[in-house]
């Protein structure tokens, strides 16, 4: 006897209707009815909730059913791989959501140069200025502020403010050229409370 008939005369000495035992098994109607018939089986959780359910032991459920083994083996088979495809197709995800949070915080999150520590060294060449910076791998120069104003000694100062932001192009040199004929005695870079980090003198 096919599982299909077992399941139907098992289900007939408990007086249940497919309903009833659909109902044990969390499944629908339909469902048991395509076992009876033999249109399809239950896979191996299903034939052990059966197997609890109407009191059937499964070695009589599967006796005659060597081909509903072998498929129940091959399923088994085809869902480990479908488990690993789904662990690669999850790690991809995190992976591309990962990259897209990169990029978005390279375009924002911008942050002024706030230490002595991060500025590397200034050249100044007549009126061209090069500041390089020591910064992380994942920021890079966002751009700068800069003017002229005079200290409390009377020195013609440029304060200049650097910016920087979470990128990938690790780009840590910044050039710039200061106002022409603004005859700067001293550069001084300031954070973003205007507080200076780093000064060099221009001229004595």
């Amino acid at each position: 006897m096919n599982i299909g008939s077992q399941i139907k005369s098992r289900r007939e000495e408990l007086r249940w209707t497919q309903d009833k035992l659909a109902e044990e098994l969390h499944v629908s109607r339909s469902a048991v009815s395509n076992w009876e018939v033999g249109r399809n089986y239950p896979d191996i959780k299903t034939i052990i909730s059966i197997s609890k359910a109407m009191g059937l032991p499964l070695d009589e459920l599967l006796q005659e059913e060597g081909d509903v083994v072998d498929k129940i083996s091959a399923d088994t088979v085809i869902r480990k791989k479908q488990t690993h495809t789904i662990k690669r197709l999850r790690a991809i995800v995190v992976l591309l959501i990962s990259i897209l949070l990169l990029i978005s915080l390279s375009l924002g999150s911008s942050k002024a140069v706030s230490s002595s520590n991060q500025i590397e060294s200034i050249k100044v060449f007549d009126n061209s200025v090069t500041v390089k910076l020591h910064l992380p791998f994942y920021r890079s120069v966002d751009g700068f502020i800069g003017g002229t104003d005079y200290s409390e000694d009377g020195e013609k100062v440029f304060f200049l403010q650097i910016g920087t932001r979470y990128s990938v192009k690790h780009q840590d040199t910044l050039s710039l050229s200061l106002p022409s004929n603004s005859a700067v005695e001293m550069i001084c870079i300031v954070d973003a409370k205007n507080e200076v980090i780093y000064s060099l003198t221009l001229k004595e």
